[in-house]
């Protein structure tokens, strides 16, 4: 709503609502026991973004308010002052967002603003123990190390010091780098709406990032969350959950089983680096099953598509290189792996995690639950088009996310 002067306005109750959620955010910057500050659901399209997250920084100049906004997959940060962010926060609140959500180390406090209901402000139980670096330009954060993390020295990681063990720097490597990627998708989410999360490690194998994932967020981000790690080895999962009790990890286990079948509670999040074989697509199907909020893959084997592989006729000429013709597999595999997470309601992204240098498995998929499953024509269209065209039958995941009018009777692949 606006007045004659085309100024946002509300509703005399909601107003005072409005200011008493401004006020906590003020406070809490006065007392630096500010977090983090996330607007969402946008009232229309004029809204300056999707989301809006809020940062306290410090400058040459004094403290201010760093503002990021995300449109699509870009995001716009600026900078303004303390009073000049708050009254910018004010009035989006008036008249942009219809949810904010602020973490402060005493507190979080939910606002949000239903259609034709009151506005409602919730307090919740602090979901971080601490706030974070006000710097702006932040050293890079360690997030393990072996003094605080004391399964990396049991599985054989790092020596006592600290010192990477002969041969274990590359996989140190991909762990400091897989914590630093858990740790930003820990921040982007709004814990404080649950008490607690859980999160499945499918094809673990000896436990290096199901750890180091129950350590981000239990030790780093301060979250609640319950992990399990599932591999088929027997051996692998004995001595991963001593350890796990040795160090006192409560909320971390081990269970033996394979992707595909092994009995799992609900789950909030799902990971899987380098399963091997239709490992990946399982973990894939697992965490569509559990309705994920996001998936996190870093895949392996690409087998499934090879054998069904045909080249379009004029391709021939390139993949008569055995060496093209397996990078061309992956390609297709990887890329239709990410579509099929966009047709279960997934928005995802494609990237390299780490360099080759540690790791030639080194591309990963992220993929965040953001719309309707199932519900998208054009991506489905897509996935067809493409199977069509490299002579692609049915795969692993079209048991999981079958494709409208799809047969999967038959799938001996399952």
């Amino acid at each position: 709503m606006a007045d004659s002067n085309g100024t946002a306005s509300v509703a005399p109750e909601h107003g005072a609502m409005l200011r008493q959620f401004v006020d906590k955010v003020r406070a809490s910057i006065l007392d630096d026991t500010f977090v983090r500050l996330v607007l969402s659901a946008p009232m229309d399209a004029s809204a300056p973004a999707k989301k809006v997250t809020f940062r306290l920084v410090s400058l040459k100049s004094g403290p201010c308010i760093s503002i990021v906004r995300r449109r699509g997959t870009q995001d716009l940060t600026s900078n303004q002052s303390i009073p000049e962010g708050l009254a910018w926060l004010e009035e989006q609140l008036a008249g942009g967002y219809r949810n904010a959500l602020l973490w402060t180390i005493r507190a979080d406090w939910q606002w949000s603003q239903p259609d034709g209901r009151s506005p409602r402000l919730i307090r919740h139980k602090p979901s971080s123990p601490q706030a974070p670096p006000r710097s702006h330009d932040r050293s890079r954060e360690r997030l393990v190390t072996a003094s605080n993390d004391p399964w990396l020295v049991e599985l054989g990681i790092v020596c006592p010091d600290g010192r990477p063990r002969e041969r274990m720097g590359s996989k140190l490597k991909q762990i400091e780098r897989y914590t630093e990627i858990l740790s930003h998708i820990g921040r982007e989410e709004s814990w404080g709406e649950r008490e607690a999360w859980s999160l499945g490690d499918f094809g673990c194998g000896k436990g290096y990032l199901t750890f180091a994932a129950w350590s981000c967020f239990t030790n780093v981000l301060g979250r609640k969350i319950s992990v399990v790690g599932v591999e088929q080895r027997a051996s692998l999962v004995e001595t991963a959950n001593a350890i796990a009790t040795q160090i006192g990890a409560s909320t971390l286990r081990f269970v033996q089983g394979d992707i595909e079948n092994c009995g799992l509670p609900g789950l909030d999040a799902v990971v899987a680096l380098h399963a091997c074989d239709t490992g990946t697509d399982h973990a894939i199907g697992r965490g569509l099953q559990a309705g994920a909020r996001w998936i996190l893959l870093a895949p392996c084997c690409h087998k499934e598509l090879r054998q069904q592989l045909r080249h379009p006729v004029e391709l021939a000429p390139l993949l008569r290189h055995g060496i093209l013709e397996e990078r061309l597999g992956e390609w297709l595999t990887d890329g239709l792996r990410a579509l099929y997470l966009e047709w279960a309601g997934y928005r995802t992204k494609v990237f390299e995690f780490i360099d080759a240098e540690h790791t030639s498995k080194n591309i990963m998929i992220s993929a965040v639950r953001s719309a309707t499953p199932f519900s998208n024509p054009r991506v489905a269209d897509q996935i067809r088009i493409l199977k069509q065209k490299f002579g692609l039958g049915t795969t692993v995941l079209d048991r999981w996310a079958p494709l409208p009018g799809a047969d999967i009777s038959n799938d001996a692949q399952c």
